[in-house]
C-alpha cells in the first residue's frame, strides 16, 4: 500500500517515495531493525501521508510514538485519543492502530520506536516471566497515553528524547530509509556505545 508519493517540499528538497507494506490482515510485512539490534527508529511524517494518517495496521512488537511537532490523533483498536505536542503513546504489541494529524495543514512529526520483547529481556529469563510478559500478554493493557504533565510519565517522555537522540546520530537506517533531523532536547548527546546506552533507557522505562 503507498502511503505518499515523492514530492517537492517548500525549499525545494525532492523527498522520497515511502510504502508501508501490510499483510492481507493489515499486518506490517517488515522487519524492525535486525536480529543483532531488534529495534528501529522512524520518524512518521504524517503530513505526507494519504489524508495525513497512516493506515491501520498491527506488528507482533512494541511501540513508543512521541508527537514532536503538531497535534496527532492516534487510534487504538476502537479508541481514539488527542496527542499534543511534548504527549505520546505506548502501543503494546499485536495491538491494531494508526496516526492521523489533526490539522488539514502544516505538519505533525511523530518520531517512534519499534521494537521486540526481546530488546528488554530474553525470551526464557526469570526477567521477561516476572516483568516482561504479563504486560505484553495483558488482554487489558492494548496502550498507555503518556502526558508530561504526569511526573512517571514525563520521566519516561524524557528519556525517549534520550533514546530518539542516539539513534537518530548513530542508529541504523531501516527499510524505509533516512528521516528528517529532529531537534530533541538531547540532539547533541555523544556516545561511544550507544546500543547498550539505548537498552539501559529503555530498561528504566519498562
Amino acid at each position: 500500500i503507498v502511503l505518499y508519493s515523492q514530492i517537492a517540499d517548500g525549499g525545494g528538497h525532492t523527498m522520497k517515495a515511502d510504502k508501508m507494506p501490510l499483510d492481507f490482515d493489515l499486518q506490517e510485512d517488515i522487519q524492525h531493525g535486525s536480529v543483532e539490534f531488534p529495534l528501529q527508529y522512524y520518524v512518521d511524517e504524517l503530513h505526507m501521508f494519504d489524508n495525513n494518517s497512516t493506515p491501520l495496521h498491527w506488528h507482533n512488537a512494541l511501540e513508543f510514538v512521541v508527537v514532536h511537532h503538531g497535534t496527532s490523533e492516534v487510534q487504538v483498536v476502537n479508541t481514539s485519543h488527542t496527542i499534543c505536542k511534548g504527549d505520546g503513546v505506548f502501543l503494546n504489541m499485536n495491538v491494531l492502530h494508526g496516526l492521523r494529524q489533526s490539522a488539514v495543514t502544516g505538519r505533525c512529526d511523530c518520531p517512534n520506536i519499534v521494537f521486540s520483547d526481546e530488546f528488554i529481556a530474553p525470551i526464557e529469563s526469570a526477567s521477561s516471566e516476572k516483568y516482561v510478559k504479563p504486560i505484553v500478554l495483558s488482554k487489558n493493557i492494548s496502550h498507555v497515553i503518556l502526558k508530561k504533565e504526569t511526573l512517571w510519565q514525563k520521566d519516561i517522555l524524557g528519556r525517549l528524547d534520550m533514546i530518539f537522540s542516539l539513534l537518530q546520530k548513530y542508529g541504523p537506517v531501516g527499510a524505509y530509509g533516512a528521516f528528517p533531523f529532529l531537534g530533541f532536547e538531547n540532539v547533541t548527546v555523544e556516545s561511544g556505545c550507544y546500543e547498550m546506552q539505548v537498552q539501559a533507557e529503555l530498561l528504566m522505562i519498562w
